[in-house]
C-alpha cells in the first residue's frame, strides 16, 4: 500500500522511488538542491513533499494500493513510468511548472522521516 500525498513543488529536480510494501511518502522538505536517492528497507513515511527548486520524481514502480493525492506543481511536470500492478488512485493533481517524479526504492518496515535543505540532510530512522 503506497500514498503519494500532499506534494507541493516550485522547480526542483530530484529523487528515484521504487516501493516494495506499505509506504508513505510524508514530511519531505527540500530547498533548491540536487536530485536525492532515497533506499529504505522498513516501512517508510515521505508525506508532505514542499521543494523550492528544479525537481525531477520519475520512474515509480509499485506492486500494491498506490494513492497519488493532492500534487501540487508550479509549472511543467512529468509523471513517467509508473508502473503498478494493484488498485491505483492518481487524485487531485494540479501542476504549474517542471517537475519529474522520478526513482525511488523502498522495502518495507518502519516509517522514515526524510527532510533535505541546502544541502542534502536525510535523517534515516530504520529499526
Amino acid at each position: 500500500m503506497v500514498e503519494l500525498a500532499d506534494v507541493e513543488v516550485d522547480l526542483v529536480e530530484p529523487p528515484d522511488v521504487e516501493v516494495d510494501s506499505l509506504v508513505e511518502l510524508a514530511d519531505v522538505e527540500v530547498h533548491s538542491v540536487e536530485p536525492v536517492d532515497v533506499e529504505v528497507d522498513s516501512l517508510v513515511e515521505l508525506a508532505d513533499v514542499e521543494v523550492d527548486s528544479l525537481v525531477e520524481l520519475a520512474d515509480v514502480e509499485v506492486d500494491s494500493l498506490v494513492e497519488l493525492a493532492d500534487v501540487e506543481v508550479d509549472s511543467l511536470v512529468e509523471l513517467a513510468d509508473v508502473e503498478v500492478d494493484s488498485l491505483v488512485e492518481l487524485a487531485d493533481v494540479e501542476i504549474d511548472s517542471l517537475v519529474e517524479l522520478a526513482d525511488v526504492e523502498v522495502h518495507s518496515d518502519e516509517p522514515v522521516d526524510v527532510e533535505v535543505d541546502p544541502v542534502v540532510h536525510i535523517n534515516y530512522d530504520i529499526h
